[in-house]
């Protein structure tokens, strides 16, 4: 027997020597299993070459999803099929109300997604899609498109931003998103006056209830401290069908400021330049007064507000005050709008500033 051999005869001789003389002769199995082991690795070119084949991805599946995925990709039409009417007359003509297609890099799938307004169900489009791509892996998901956009602090946004409308699903007033973020421990969601989590009742706890937005659910009362407080504001849990867009403050249609850091009050802020943004429009005034105090429950009752003189006015709290914004629209955060002061001769609006805030719920 000849280890000169082509290294594969080697390979298979060797193997079946090992099993014949672990079976007849036990003394010799480790040194035939080391001769085994001396002719593997003599071999690396073949074993190179058989790794090299299990690693290499499949260029051909990967082809054949590209090529499905432009086929379907003709049948979306030019109309938008996520209207009823539009998908209807798609499907009552024996077509397929695509919506979307991609391929699915994770699963290597080629992913349809079917208007969530068709009246056929799925599988029956999976038959008719399946004439049309063959046996690629295929997944097939009903939903719709919906553009990440705003065109009104008064109007349904998803993602919400800083500015737009909040109010109780339990009732009461409207008041205004401050901005979304996440808490310590990395939940997302967003802040607001903590009087308007329970329109009329103390601010304190609520927790669980729920917040809405323009008649869709934003999110639950997560954080809203009882007892001693340090600011009037309270961390919602964003909804798991809300989209998450952290430190965005309403702007235009489309439009936002970028917050790019949260900024604690001191001393030095007196005449300091500050804009907000609430469901009532965009105003602008300055810092007049820093640690000013409340006596009034229904503002939570805390000691450090920041009085600014914007004429606030109904529907402003949680409104976010923020710095004047830069070249790129970016600003600085400073708190909340909590209360106005109508006094003679001078409207003052009050708000939270961050330190009180974040001392509150713990946010980032």
């Amino acid at each position: 027997m000849s280890l000169a051999s082509s290294t594969e005869r080697g390979l298979t001789t060797l193997f079946v020597m090992y099993w014949t003389m672990t079976l007849n002769n036990k003394t010799k199995t480790y040194l035939v299993v080391g001769l085994s082991l001396v002719a593997m690795l003599a071999s690396s070119s073949s074993l190179s070459a058989v790794f090299a084949q299990v690693a290499a991805p499949n260029t051909d599946l990967n082809q054949r999803l590209q090529t499905a995925k432009d086929d379907v990709g003709k049948l979306i039409p030019s109309q938008d099929v996520s209207t009823q009417a539009v998908a209807t007359a798609v499907s009552n003509q024996g077509g397929i109300p695509v919506v979307l297609t991609y391929v699915d890099g994770r699963t290597s799938e080629l992913v349809v997604g079917i208007s969530d307004k068709s009246p056929l169900s799925k599988d029956v489009y999976e038959k008719r899609l399946r004439a049309i791509v063959g046996d690629v892996p295929m997944r097939i998901e009903s939903g719709h498109v919906q553009l990440l956009s705003c065109t009104g602090v008064n109007v349904a946004c998803n993602p919400m931003v800083g500015g737009n409308n909040v109010n109780p699903q339990s009732g009461g007033g409207s008041t205004t998103l401050s901005l979304m973020t996440t808490n310590a421990a990395g939940t997302q969601g967003f802040i607001m006056a903590a009087h308007g989590v329970a329109a009329g009742l103390p601010c304190s706890g609520h927790i669980g209830d729920t917040i809405m937005q323009e008649g869709n659910t934003a999110g639950t009362v997560l954080t809203n401290p009882s007892g001693t407080r340090h600011s009037d504001s309270a961390f919602i849990h964003l909804w798991f069908q809300q989209t998450f867009a952290a430190n965005q403050i309403y702007r235009g249609v489309n439009q936002v400021y970028t917050v790019t850091q949260k900024v604690a009050s001191n001393p030095n802020q007196y005449q300091m330049p500050v804009d907000m943004q609430s469901i009532n429009g965009f105003k602008q005034g300055n810092v007049v007064s820093m640690g000013d105090v409340i006596a009034q429950s229904s503002s939570c009752g805390t000691l450090n507000y920041v009085g600014v003189n914007i004429s606030g006015q109904g529907g402003d709290s949680g409104a976010p005050i923020f710095s004047p914004p830069n070249a790129n629209n970016q600003v600085s955060f400073y708190g909340i709008a909590v209360a106005l002061w109508t006094g003679d001769p001078q409207h003052v609006t009050l708000y939270s500033p961050w330190e009180s805030i974040q001392a509150d719920l713990n946010v980032n």
